[in-house]
């Protein structure tokens, strides 16, 4: 029976763990009334009601890693999904402070691929990301 439950246990972690980056945090799309981050530049090629945007969020012991993904409205692929790291916006983190929850909206991410940084926003609790153009640190 114990061997049962650890099988469980284990097979649960590895179900939500990708070795390479650690465990999935959050998965968002982000929004079509969005332009394509700066480093997804062959999406320019691309009509945007025929892709989508994926960006998954990923915690572990170095660090959160995000992944970023063009993919068609089947989920294949269009480009090799790009890797990079994750950071909440220092506004982000003393607001997180201030209230005592990571609920606060709208909250803004930095995602940086190929030394690339760009801003995102979440406006509400939603799986939408926006790439917003302001000046966010």
């Amino acid at each position: 029976m114990m061997q049962k439950i650890i099988t469980i246990l284990i097979a649960i972690i590895i179900a939500g763990c990708d070795p390479r980056y650690g465990f999935i945090e959050s998965k968002f799309k982000l929004s079509e009334k969005s332009r394509a981050p700066k480093w997804i530049l062959s999406a320019d090629k691309y009509n945007s009601k025929k892709y989508k945007i994926l960006i998954t969020i990923y915690s572990g012991p170095f660090g959160e890693k995000a992944k970023v993904c063009l993919a068609d409205d089947n989920g294949n692929n269009l480009i090799k999904c790009k890797i990079g790291s994750h950071k909440w916006s220092e506004q982000t983190r003393n607001e997180f402070k201030i209230n005592g929850s990571n609920s606060v909206y709208p909250n803004f991410t930095i995602i940086t691929i190929d030394g690339i940084p760009e801003v995102f926003e979440q406006k509400e609790l939603s799986d939408i990301l926006y790439i917003s153009d302001a000046q966010i640190h």
